[in-house]
């Protein structure tokens, strides 16, 4: 049985302003979670339950992800790239520009 995210048409393969900016001089590159839910969930009113369920994972992935409780994993990348308008390398480029911020000192 396939599920349909809410607000998520199939067609869809655009990208909205400003997803793909990683970076802004003065601040630390966000998060891919806080992409995730800032970029997606949140204007499509999409739960993490909703998301979780139609790319076959737990809840508890999602909410770790976006609460930044967990780096995304390629596997979760690719489910991501199905899902909304980001190709499983971005995603896994903003996880890897936010963890070379973090190491970086202030």
């Amino acid at each position: 049985m396939s599920y349909q995210l809410p607000g998520v048409p199939g067609t869809a393969h655009f990208v909205p302003k400003g997803v793909l900016t990683i970076s802004h001089p003065t601040r630390m590159p966000q998060h891919p979670g806080e992409v995730l839910q800032e970029r997606f969930l949140t204007p499509r009113g999409i739960s993490h339950y909703d998301l979780a369920k139609s790319l076959h994972v737990t809840e508890a992935t999602i909410s770790n992800l976006v609460n930044r409780r967990s780096t995304l994993t390629m596997g979760l990348a690719m489910r991501l790239s199905r899902a909304f308008p980001l190709s499983a390398q971005e995603w896994i480029a903003l996880q890897r520009a936010f963890d070379q911020a973090k190491r970086q000192p202030a």
